[in-house]
C-alpha cells in the first residue's frame, strides 16, 4: 500500500485516473478508504448543511484537501501506460459562482 496527500479540488474520479489511470480505480479507493470525507467548502458552496451531521461522502465534491488516503499500488486495475505518462495532479472540481 501506498499513501498519497490530496491535493485541493481532486475528487475521487481525479484519484482513481492519476493514481489507476482509470475509472476502476474508484471502487478500490472507496474499499481501502472508508473514512474518506469532502471538503466542506465546496458541500457549503453546494447548499449542503455540514453543521449537524456528517454528509454522506458524495463521488462528484472534491475530497477535503490534504487527506490521506491509501491506495494499491500492486492493483491489477492500475493501466501502467497511461499512469507513467501523467505527470501533474489531477485536479477538476471547480465551484462555479452565481451570476
Amino acid at each position: 500500500m501506498k499513501t498519497i496527500k490530496t491535493e485541493p479540488n481532486q475528487t475521487i474520479y481525479d484519484i482513481a485516473v492519476q493514481y489507476y489511470g482509470t475509472l476502476d480505480g474508484v471502487e478500490e479507493l472507496i474499499a481501502l478508504n472508508p473514512g474518506i470525507k469532502n471538503d466542506t467548502k465546496a458541500l457549503v458552496a453546494l447548499g449542503i448543511n455540514t453543521a449537524n451531521q456528517d454528509p454522506v461522502f458524495r463521488f462528484d465534491v472534491a475530497i477535503a484537501p490534504g487527506s490521506v488516503l491509501v491506495f494499491d499500488e500492486t492493483s491489477k486495475t492500475i493501466d501502467d501506460k497511461v499512469v507513467k505518462k501523467i505527470e501533474n495532479p489531477i485536479t477538476t472540481y471547480q465551484i462555479w459562482q452565481e451570476q
